[in-house]
């Protein structure tokens, strides 16, 4: 979803709010994600790892871009 805020040019508002449903379902009720591979580091994906804290982590950050409206495109100037 994060990739998608930084990308939505207005046309993609429906499709990111049906991610942030989907997060906020999935939400556990210590405020958590469940934990996902975000890393693989052999090939056929054999060597997977995972964080249960930075997946959350990225979750809040959606979570929070879209409640403010943030969302792209954004230039890369400083």
């Amino acid at each position: 979803m994060n990739t998608l805020l930084n990308v939505a040019d207005g046309s993609d508002a429906a499709l990111i709010d049906r991610e942030s449903d989907y997060l906020i379902d999935t939400q556990s009720a210590g405020g958590r994600w469940p934990s996902a591979p975000y890393y693989y580091g052999a090939p056929l994906k054999a060597v997977s790892w995972r964080s249960p804290k930075l997946i959350t982590w990225l979750c809040l950050e959606a979570l929070a871009r879209n409640a403010v409206g943030e969302r792209g495109p954004f230039s890369c100037a400083a």
